[in-house]
């Protein structure tokens, strides 16, 4: 694996290099303004194309103009997932080099909100083909690196793991950053917004919330967990090293599913039990059908050389694979 350091010098040719950063922690736990301050470090200091998309920004006014209500659990998990569909319809664009199209089925809303956070980013131009439902990438979008950084919750490891297969799917960098923010301070600021949410909501988000765990989850390996709201000299090396690393090493279409393969592991090992009961059920079966006409010949008078009986072998031969 290619490091930070290695990838410092900027002057390197070949494809172009896009990466997903996944920003996750506790409501009102400083995750956009920490979007905002990195965003605007990496272009200038990297000069690197960035995209802030900040699902409040995105989802819940659009859903409360369509709906008048807020979404219910598996709602929220729809919008979501649709929200992954565009990013995808926007990364299709800036790897094939084309214009943007929109999906055939969207809400309409958000898909507008979406759009309006590209054009806000220079990274699509207001074009006449916006009328065709298409739209045109800037220079900015598709001249150097450009990294995602995707600004919500994500408190459930499955959220996160949804945006680690569209990395894999294209084979782009990804990583995740987890703004580590104590519960009374998540709450101290909440309460201070014009649009709080329920403390209750908070509360229950803080007993279910799933941290990054490289330990567990191989696929988690490239995290990083920072204090809020300080964010020391050090913290900040690592994070730019961070993002480095994971544009150097794109996450491979054909890399292996661990998980996947310990269902798999599981199935075959289960499969070898059960085809290894069902040979010794036969083999039993056999063996009493033998023993019971030998023992049919014993009755008749008639007993056979014990030398050349298979009753003894073959039960043994059971014993032992059973011990």
């Amino acid at each position: 694996m290619k490091t930070g350091e290695d990838a410092r010098g900027e002057g390197s040719t070949g494809p172009q290099k896009l990466g997903l950063c996944v920003l996750c922690g506790l409501p009102a736990a400083g995750k956009s303004t920490f979007a905002r301050a990195l965003s605007h470090r990496l272009q200038q200091e990297r000069g690197w194309a960035v995209c802030v998309v900040a699902y409040d920004d995105v989802m819940p006014d659009a859903f409360l103009r369509e709906a008048s209500a807020r979404p219910l659990p598996s709602q929220w998990k729809l919008l979501r997932q649709e929200l992954l569909k565009y990013l995808e319809y926007f990364l299709m664009a800036v790897i094939n080099g084309c214009q943007m199209s929109a999906p055939p089925d969207r809400t309409e809303a958000m898909w507008e909100d979406f759009i309006t956070c590209l054009k806000d980013q220079n990274l699509i131009s207001s074009a006449a083909c916006e009328a065709q439902s298409c739209y045109l990438l800037t220079k900015t979008a598709v001249s150097g690196p450009l990294f995602l950084i995707l600004d919500d919750n994500f408190y459930y490891q499955s959220m996160r793991y949804e945006v680690y297969q569209l990395a894999r799917k294209y084979s782009l960098g990804f990583c995740q950053v987890f703004l580590d923010c104590s519960l009374e301070t998540c709450l101290q600021r909440n309460g201070q917004r014009p649009q709080a949410l329920p403390a209750e909501t908070i509360h229950l988000m803080g007993r279910k919330i799933e941290k990054p765990n490289p330990e567990k989850n191989a696929w988690e390996h490239n995290s990083l967990t920072i204090q809020s709201p300080a964010c020391s000299p050090e913290a900040s090396l690592k994070l730019t090293d961070l993002l480095l690393t994971a544009l150097e090493n794109p996450v491979k279409c054909v890399e292996d599913n661990v998980e996947q393969k310990e269902t798999d592991r599981i199935t075959c090992s289960t499969n070898i039990l059960h085809q290894a009961d069902q040979t010794l059920r036969r083999i039993v079966s056999q063996t009493m059908k033998e023993a019971k006409g030998t023992l049919g010949t014993y009755r008749l008078g008639s007993r056979p050389d014990s030398a050349a009986s298979p009753v003894p072998w073959t039960l043994g031969w059971v014993l032992s694979f059973q011990s």
